[in-house]
């Protein structure tokens, strides 16, 4: 059967009809339609000087192009489109699709055949109009503003911490009640972040700022409400939990606040102060908490002195010492084997002369005891505790002591005799296996420039003779000296010390057989003698304890006496310092108790002051937010910021699968959530190892400080160097594993303690972990872009508290200690170095602004597609396969838009 042949008009008709419906279907999909007026020039003078006049629509299709003039023809390729008002463009499913994933995929599934005819090259299968970039000079109120209310949530949040000796014995809290203030943060943000996350992502900056505001204010105004031990916790516990629920906000909202006001030059910058400024709010915490609230511990050991690193025993002794409602006889001397008060001392002395005068009379050759001027006492002169009666001879005198009345010997010929020791530690030290100490109050006068003066003791002025004695050698020392000997027979141990005349001083010497003789001079170390010289024993038939004389010869002093105690025993030198202090009255309140009581008073109105002045604070943030705090400025600062996000949903299931993101989460939340415990828990972490609040408030001070200046340094090197932050974050690491490994080993006295060291170590510390938050978080965002920057730092931050929160559980366990904490932070930068070595950085965003395409195929390939993109005006895809002049003339021809 022959074929049908069809007239040409019938082809005129059909490939009419295609034009028509080729406009139509244009027309309904772009919203473009042609403008009847593009006219092209005939380039042939003799074929006519000019194109077919514009008519009607029949006209227009009856109009057709003669094949022979293809050639002569120029074509003005300017866009004849024009978009209908009432418009709204579509985008094409699959692409929408392939960008909700990344921008590599998406330009990845053009066909070599499709091009873009826009002069934006990071633009893909869209029909939106290019939109201007610009940056406003607002942003930087905006992130001083945000900067500020997250300062101020982490400073609320810590105010218990470094108050915390204070806090304890202020409000009878314990180590628990602290941790419990300190973990409500967390809680909360644990509790809220997703919310909070949808929030920011769906209904913008402003009102999850303002909501978190209002939280903050109720907080803290709640926190005020009572100062009652028995409700505080209560009351300041719901206050610390409202203040927590601003967390996620100013957590997790700098990622967001930077991409949405700061071109990519500035956004990594930008997130670390707004991140840091955080960490600056606990510094502050730090110095502002110790300087408002007196470290009531503190102030009350100054009452009674520094025990050190003493045992229990020693300590509750040196409490009872100093403790100045107690006497004397049942603190300081109650385990004296010896003790003299030489107090209230009634002394008659009968008149010598009278009485030879008397005996020679009466031709009487018979000594009467009362020779012997035995003392008419009252309460007088008798060891306190075994009640020896003792004896005075010639003309001893009273005078005001240090502690009452003291005795007084003329040096001429008085002198006391404590009474007889025979076998005894006094007389004889080779007794003593637990040593022995001797302690008074002494001042002496000097009587012969040239001559020696004996004030006490139970040994003779030669060698060889047992006991101890208290002398002083003027012809040998040439000074104001005294020295003390003490023999056990075949030993002799002696040293001099200086000592000034005519003024009291608390004289106290220990010896034993191990470490020899030690002196303390008003309750401070001034020499000894360990080793002494070996000595021939002398035969001795004097024992008795004497005052004014050694107890062999007649050789007087004069000196005064008071508060003279022995004990069998070597006191420790804290005990010595303790009885120096307390007769001395040096450090000591006549009402302890009284004094403790105004301290805690004074404590808790300083912590209720300092909860007010967080408020006014934090309500003056609030009427700021309410008065001016847009969602986004009115033009995108970046090409990315004006990319559609996933919605909160979808782009939380998709970080879920995202193992580049569960790796940046569990190094981040390990290191940082534990180092947020244990920055927030120092001042009781120190105070095991003797460091107060203040001092410990100083310290992580410091430490925080350097982490932020760190944070900020980095930031920008990350913006300046992009794509290097994985190199910084291991240096960071190692360098933090190093410094808390100091740290540790210094608490625990394995390597030479020094205050010096603890501070560098634990700044450093601070300094390397701090500086990782703000490359952490935008390493993040990279790799999970698109996916908004709410939900990816939101559920970053989650991981984070979670492990606070573990740490500070297990704080609050009774009797677990505090050493295992600073192993924790150890263990923590150190176990996530092979983990972040192991991971592979992609930086999705960065790429995107800067106009590269991050696809993995060769240059070369990446390069001709390149050049497969003509420039052109155009505002809508054009498909075609050809590409030269005589083809698209074709195509001109067959779709009949234009009069030529």
């Amino acid at each position: 059967m022959a074929p049908e042949i069809r007239s040409k008009e019938a082809k005129l008709k059909r490939l009419s009809g295609q034009s028509l419906r080729q406009r139509k279907k244009r027309l309904l999909f772009t919203g473009l339609r042609a403008e009847r007026n593009l006219n092209g020039s005939v380039l042939v003078s003799d074929r006519g000087s000019k194109m077919y006049p514009t008519g009607s629509k029949s006209e227009d299709r009856k109009s057709f192009l003669d094949p022979e003039e293809n050639e002569l023809v120029e074509v003005d390729l300017d866009d004849p489109w024009v978009r209908r008002e009432d418009y709204k463009p579509k985008k094409c499913a699959h692409v929408q699709d392939l960008q909700r994933y990344s921008p590599e995929r998406a330009e990845d599934s053009l066909s070599s055949d499709t091009v873009l005819l826009t002069d934006d090259k990071g633009s893909y299968l869209t029909d939106d109009p290019p939109v201007e970039v610009k940056s406003y000079k607002r942003r930087f109120y905006i992130l001083l503003l945000f900067s500020v209310i997250g300062f101020s949530q982490y400073c609320a949040w810590n105010t218990y911490g470094p108050i915390a000796t204070t806090a304890k014995m202020v409000f009878n809290w314990t180590n628990t009640e602290i941790a419990f203030l300190a973990s409500m943060d967390p809680i909360t943000y644990l509790c809220s972040m997703f919310f909070f996350s949808w929030l920011m992502d769906e209904k913008g900056l402003r009102r999850s700022v303002l909501i978190s505001c209002a939280f903050m204010f109720v907080g803290t105004a709640l926190r005020c409400v009572t100062s009652d031990p028995s409700y505080a916790i209560w009351s300041m516990g719901a206050g610390q939990l409202l203040n927590g629920l601003a967390g996620p906000v100013t957590q997790a909202g700098p990622t967001l606040l930077s991409s949405t006001w700061f071109p990519s030059e500035q956004r990594t910058t930008s997130t670390a102060v707004a991140a840091l400024c955080g960490s600056l709010g606990v510094a502050i915490s730090f110095v502002i908490g110790p300087l408002v609230v007196t470290d009531v511990k503190y102030e009350l050991d100054r009452l009674i002195p520094d025990r050190g690193n003493v045992s229990k025993n020693l300590s509750d002794t040196l409490d009872l010492y100093l403790n100045g409602n107690t006497l004397y006889s049942e603190s300081i001397y109650r385990d004296a084997m010896y003790y003299w008060p030489l107090d209230n001392l009634n002394i008659s002395i009968q008149n010598v002369q009278s009485i030879r005068k008397d005996r020679k009379e009466n031709s009487t050759n018979l000594r009467n005891p009362d020779d012997y001027r035995r003392v008419t006492i009252n309460k007088g002169l008798r060891e306190f505790k075994t009640n020896k009666e003792g004896l005075l001879f010639n003309e001893c005198t009273t005078e005001q002591g240090v502690v009452n009345q003291s005795l007084m010997t003329d040096g001429k010929s008085a002198w006391v005799n404590l009474g007889p020791f025979i076998n005894t530690c006094v007389s004889d030290p080779s007794l003593c296996p637990n040593g022995f100490t001797v302690a008074l109050w002494m001042k002496y006068e000097i009587l012969d420039a040239n001559g020696l003066q004996y004030f006490m003791g139970t040994s003779g002025n030669r060698d060889g003779l047992k006991g101890f004695l208290i002398y002083q050698d003027f012809p040998y020392d040439k000074e104001d000296h005294l020295a003390i000997k003490v023999e056990n027979g075949t030993v002799l141990w002696k040293r001099s010390f200086s000592v000034p005349r005519s003024n009291w001083t608390h004289v106290t010497f220990t010896w034993d057989e191990r470490e020899g003789l030690v002196i303390y001079s008003n309750g401070s170390y001034v020499g000894g003698d360990p080793k002494g010289k070996t000595t021939k024993l002398e035969r001795s038939y004097f024992t008795m304890f004497t005052l004014g004389r050694p107890n062999n010869v007649y050789a007087f002093s004069k000196a005064a006496y008071d508060e003279l105690a022995v004990w069998e025993r070597k006191l420790h030198p804290r005990e010595i310092e303790a009885i120096y202090q307390r007769t001395a009255g040096i450090g000591i309140t006549p009402d302890l108790e009284e004094a403790k009581q105004r301290l805690l008073k004074d404590g808790k109105k300083e912590i209720m002051t300092l909860l007010y002045v967080e408020c006014g604070v934090v309500m003056f943030l609030f009427l700021l937010v309410c008065m001016y705090f847009p969602n986004k400025p009115p033009l995108p600062p970046s090409k990315s910021a004006r990319r559609k996000r996933e919605d909160f949903f979808a782009g939380a299931k998709q970080i879920f699968k995202n193992k580049q993101f569960w790796t940046l989460a569990l190094v981040y939340g390990v290191t940082t959530g534990v180092y947020s415990g244990w920055g927030a828990s120092l001042a009781v972490n120190l105070e095991t190892f003797s460091i107060g609040q203040h001092e410990a408030g100083w310290i992580g001070f410091y430490a925080t400080l350097a982490g932020i200046g760190a944070g900020l340094i980095l930031a920008r090197c990350a913006d300046l160097f992009g794509g290097k932050m994985k190199l910084l974050l291991l240096v960071l690491f190692f360098g933090a594993a190093g410094c808390f490994l100091w740290f540790s080993l210094l608490c625990l006295r394995m390597i030479a303690y020094d205050d010096a060291a603890l501070y560098k170590s634990s700044i450093l510390g601070g300094f390397f972990v701090s500086g990782t938050i703000p490359l952490f978080y935008e390493l993040t965002v990279e790799s999970t872009y698109p996916v908004a920057e709410g939900v990816t730092t939101g559920a970053l931050t989650i991981i984070n508290n979670t492990f606070t929160v573990i740490f500070l559980l297990v704080l609050m366990v009774p009797k677990v200690g505090t050493e295992w904490m600073n192993w924790c932070m150890f263990g923590a930068c150190a176990g996530c170095i092979p983990i972040l070595l192991g991971f592979q950085e992609n930086y999705r965003r960065l790429n995107l602004d800067k106009d590269e395409k991050p696809s993995k195929e060769p240059k070369k390939r990446r390069e001709d597609k390149k050049l497969k993109r003509p420039s052109s005006s155009f505002g809508s895809i054009i498909s075609f396969k050809h590409h030269n002049v005589d083809e698209l003339v074709k195509k001109l021809e067959n779709t009949r838009e234009s009069n030529i």
